[in-house]
């Protein structure tokens, strides 16, 4: 709720800003206005979209395990029937959104070039 409050604080400033007729000075306005969202953009980019660290890499072998223990035991099949919709339905999208970054890949709907 905050962040959705700042984004409209934000575009209300850069809104008094376009009714500006200095162009120096609207443009340097934005700049100060727009460097602390983009400082947090970056920071959150370069956390999430990072390389994983060492104590990412040691979870792993125990979510693998976990993983394997589940399978064996069939817990897969205990899910309601939402839980099972909504998974379909998540398994579905990433498919398009697949086949849609293969349609736009080789900048064609049919076939590939050969």
């Amino acid at each position: 709720m905050a962040a959705m409050r700042a984004v409209n604080q934000t575009v209300g400033r850069l809104a008094k800003l376009a009714a500006n007729t200095n162009i120096a000075a609207a443009a340097n306005d934005m700049w100060m206005i727009g460097k602390p969202v983009l400082r947090q953009a970056g920071g959150l980019a370069l956390r999430e979209l990072g390389p994983p660290g060492p104590g990412a890499l040691s979870s792993v072998k125990a979510d693998v395990s976990k993983m394997l223990k589940s399978a064996q035991g069939l817990k897969f099949l205990n899910v309601t029937v939402e839980q099972a919709v909504n998974k379909s339905v998540l398994a579905v999208e990433v498919a398009c959104w697949f086949y849609i970054g293969e349609m736009l890949g080789r900048g064609s709907i049919i076939g590939y070039n050969v």
